[in-house]
């Protein structure tokens, strides 16, 4: 899939763990740039967890930056492209983005197409997977 989903993420070891778990069981096979902010300790862990998804394609990177300073710097490792953006706590719907991606190959006048979203409050969150 010539797409990369931008996933910023500090210090939310269990948000992280749950969207790699939600790409994997799709069987993504585009890039996930995952530009993490965490404090040393839990990069490291969070870089770890990243190493046990074999079959997704991760680019684990670090920034000191809040998340659009953040893509700035890691610009360059876009290599596809199609380019989408997906809080740590964000699900994309991959047949939604392959609409829009067949829409913007279609019509070259075209930037950018959005898609349907959802949003899903929880009132009595527990922050486990």
């Amino acid at each position: 899939m010539d797409l990369t989903i931008i996933i910023p993420t500090k210090d939310r070891f269990f948000f992280l763990k749950r969207i790699l778990n939600y790409y994997d069981s799709i069987k993504y096979i585009g890039v996930l740039l995952i530009i993490d902010s965490s404090e040393t300790i839990i990069f490291e862990k969070q870089k770890k967890l990243i190493l046990n998804y074999k079959k997704l394609n991760c680019v684990h990177v670090y920034s000191k930056f809040t998340p659009l300073h953040a893509i700035k710097e890691h610009i360059k490792l876009i290599k596809t492209n199609f380019v989408t953006y997906s809080g740590d706590d964000d699900y994309q719907i991959i047949n939604g983005i392959n609409e829009c991606i067949s829409f913007l190959r279609k019509n070259n006048n075209f930037a950018s197409a959005r898609g349907k979203s959802y949003l899903f409050e929880l009132n009595n969150f527990c922050n486990q997977v």
